[in-house]
């Protein structure tokens, strides 16, 4: 009898062995994160496991960025800030958010910029909410400035050791009137 008739998987199971630990790496240096995120114990500082979490919500909204970022060669005007709590395990997010997105610090000649404002995570219980705006800023001709932005909140909830994947929705759309 056929082995693969009988539902054997021995030699299944190797190959999704293999294929996983090659597309795990190639996923995640992308911003896609398995559906769920192990939770470490908590300290005084915020754990790892939130920081990605709402990495990975971030990189999902930022995905037409991220697409323009691929295949132009131009670094672009960002500020990204973070939370002021575990800033060293938010520093590597923002480091990643800055290469994925060839992003630069902007300078007094630019006309526009992007920016991401990351505010402070609140973990009550089993439930993680964490705000976060992303919007656009110019200068108009005449001197004003005028932007845009949409802040969204990212929605997790625990179970046992493991971050259920985020639901992020738009909470509050922001446009000022054009230039003159």
């Amino acid at each position: 009898m056929d082995p693969s008739s009988r539902g054997d998987t021995t030699v299944a199971r190797p190959l999704l062995r293999s294929l996983r630990v090659f597309v795990a790496p190639v996923l995640a240096a992308v911003g896609v994160y398995p559906s769920s995120v192990h939770a470490q114990e908590r300290g005084a500082s915020l754990d790892t496991a939130v920081v990605r979490t709402v990495g990975a919500a971030i990189f999902g909204e930022l995905s037409h960025a991220l697409s323009r970022a691929a295949v132009d060669t131009i670094p672009r005007p960002w500020t990204i800030t973070s939370p002021l709590d575990s800033q060293a395990r938010w520093d590597l997010l923002v480091t990643h958010l800055v290469q994925a997105l060839r992003a630069r610090p902007p300078i007094a000649a630019d006309t526009s910029e992007t920016y991401i404002h990351i505010e402070s995570v609140r973990v009550a219980g089993d439930t993680l909410a964490a705000p976060f705006t992303i919007g656009a800023l110019w200068k108009c001709r005449t001197g004003a400035r005028g932007g845009t932005s949409t802040s969204y909140e990212v929605i997790a909830v625990r179970f046992g050791q493991w971050w259920q994947p985020p639901r992020t929705r738009a909470v509050l759309f922001g446009d000022s009137a054009p230039c003159t």
